[in-house]
């Protein structure tokens, strides 16, 4: 492969560059007009992991870097300002990802509830099977409970339990570890989590709502994929008998396969 003459792109870490809100603020404020310039038409989804597509890039840098006087010679109509912006694209997408990973960090409400709903759920169950063996309680409405899965049979189960130890009054839940907090608990967190399964499904929660930096991060996506497919298309051409383009700058949609056990290095 040829070598470089000097260096035409940023200096290239060999691992994942410095990530610090300063660098990738200025990254993003370099390479900001050219997200905005985008049409709607021509954003298009993040379809690969962030981490895993900036990684690639920044591996690649070296490779492609070294090429750079071949493309110039072969293939003068490249276009290398956007190419040689790829350090700069890769830092925008850190940046406008983590904007809309921060923004998107909505209160977990159903996340919370279940947490607390399944303990509470399996502590009231095995109450009501201890006073079910000994005939306390219907066996078979016990069992109807037990088999329960699911976030919305958390929240009948527990309405269900709810009202087995009410009936029976605070006798019966003085016969077994629960007590009236827990009992009175398990109606409370029934009601809140149908509240907060219907607004999930519905959509009407905040964890359904897209981030509003959510089109922001798709353009700076859009243009990294833009600028290094630039230069993938142009290491193809150069690299065509070697066959070896794609271990020169992998594509960002395709993991490395895991070595077999036992395989050679």
């Amino acid at each position: 492969m040829t070598q470089p003459t000097s260096r035409l792109l940023p200096p290239c870490p060999a691992s994942v560059p410095d990530d610090s809100p300063d660098l990738l603020a200025e990254a993003y404020e370099r390479v900001r007009g050219d997200l905005e310039a985008l049409s709607p038409r021509e954003v298009v989804s993040v379809r690969a992991p962030v981490d895993f597509a900036v990684m690639t890039v920044f591996g690649a840098l070296p490779n492609i870097e070294a090429l750079l006087p071949e493309m110039r010679e072969a293939l003068p109509k490249l276009d290398f300002g956007a190419i040689g912006r790829l350090p700069d694209y890769a830092r925008a997408l850190l940046f406008t990802d983590q904007r809309a990973r921060r923004a998107s960090k909505a209160p977990p409400e159903l996340p919370a509830l279940l947490a607390e709903a399944l303990p509470l759920r399996e502590r009231l169950l095995s109450a009501a099977e201890l006073l079910a063996t000994y005939g306390a309680v219907s066996g078979g409405r016990v069992a109807a409970i037990r088999r329960g899965t699911g976030r919305l049979d958390a929240a009948t189960d527990l309405m269900a339990l709810a009202a087995l130890f009410r009936e029976g009054g605070p006798e019966l839940v003085g016969r077994t570890p629960a007590s009236d907090e827990e009992v009175a608990r398990a109606g409370q967190l029934a009601a809140s989590l149908l509240e907060a399964i219907g607004r999930r499904a519905v959509g009407t929660d905040d964890a359904s709502r897209p981030s509003p930096f959510a089109d922001e991060r798709n353009r700076a996506f859009c243009v990294l994929l833009r600028a290094y497919d630039e230069a993938r298309r142009a290491i193809a051409f150069l690299r065509w008998r070697e066959g070896d383009a794609d271990a020169l700058a992998p594509s960002i949609f395709a993991r490395p396969r895991r070595r077999r056990r036992g395989a050679p290095e």
